[in-house]
């Protein structure tokens, strides 16, 4: 049976450390933020919210801004 997906707008957090890591590399997180931008409409209200989040990798779906 596959796992429940989250709502949407829900901040996902996952710990795949193996139990013996050490602590060190655990304090490292990495935000990865996907958003399905519309075609950029809204534009000035997605980046504020992109910058909002502070995320390390964005992955942005249907960017065609001025086609």
């Amino acid at each position: 049976m596959a796992p429940e997906l989250p709502q949407p707008l829900t901040v996902v957090q996952r710990n795949f450390w193996a139990p013996g890591e050490p602590a060190a590399r655990r304090d490292h997180t990495v935000r990865i933020v996907q958003w399905n931008v519309e075609r950029c409409y809204q534009l000035e209200g997605i980046i504020e919210e992109l910058r909002r989040l502070e995320a390390d990798v964005l992955a942005l779906q249907e960017v065609d801004w001025g086609l």
